[in-house]
């Protein structure tokens, strides 16, 4: 599960506990939900070295998509096995 390498662990209801402490809630999602058929992101992390993510990523086996460039930073997705969407940012 790729959650757990970026220090997020399940609590008993389900919900995600932040290495501050703090809980994630995770509320349902359903293609309906979606805007104008634009797959949302799950959750979004921003991180300080995203080149060394996107190897980790990749040689565990993770489907990663391209790197983008954008105006305030870099960014790329990537899916878990259930294929829900996650997206990394890395700030300039």
């Amino acid at each position: 599960m790729p959650m757990v390498q970026f220090g997020l662990f399940p609590d008993r209801n389900g919900d995600l506990i932040l290495p501050s402490g703090q809980i994630l809630y995770l509320l349902p999602f359903k293609p309906s939900d979606m805007i104008n058929d634009v797959i949302v992101p799950v959750l979004s992390f921003e991180v300080d070295a995203i080149m060394d993510v996107y190897a980790r990523l990749k040689n565990n086996g993770i489907q990663v998509g391209e790197l983008e460039n954008v105006m305030t930073g870099k960014h790329y997705f990537f899916h878990d096995p259930d294929n829900n969407r996650f997206g990394i940012y890395q700030s300039q």
